[in-house]
């Protein structure tokens, strides 16, 4: 939203020049060539003041234009985010997965080759009884 201003603090230069000119007419001496002068530098000065908020308020406008402006796009981009998000989770939990069987399968050698080498200390002490 933009926010609102006093009349002083949005035309305070237009008023200060307005001010100066008002008395220079009073002590200077006015000529056919200077009233038409003071008249056209306040005048330009309180266009330019006043024309400065229009353009802040169109460059404002115009970031909003660029901007999404609809909650269907929103959801669009949304959308599509999640479905990066799913792919890349998948492809986390497929390489975890597929750890996962590798672990598997040292440790079932491992499990398979502990139990042999029991198996062997266990002939091995029998036939050392029987001795």
């Amino acid at each position: 939203m933009i926010e609102e201003k006093s009349f002083i603090q949005r035309f305070w230069p237009a008023l200060l020049i307005s001010v100066v000119v008002l008395i220079a007419s009073f002590f200077l001496p006015v000529t056919t060539f200077s009233a038409p002068l003071l008249v056209a530098v306040v005048t330009a000065v309180w266009l330019v003041v006043g024309l400065m908020p229009k353009k802040a308020v169109e460059a404002a406008a115009l970031r909003v234009e660029k901007a999404p402006s609809s909650a269907t796009d929103i959801d669009q981009e949304i959308s599509g985010l999640l479905d990066d998000i799913g792919l890349i989770v998948s492809d986390e939990l497929s390489n975890a997965q597929e750890e996962l069987v590798r672990v598997r399968e040292v440790l079932a050698d491992a499990i398979v080759q502990l139990s042999n080498g029991f198996h062997g200390m266990n002939e091995h002490a029998q036939l050392q009884e029987q001795e």
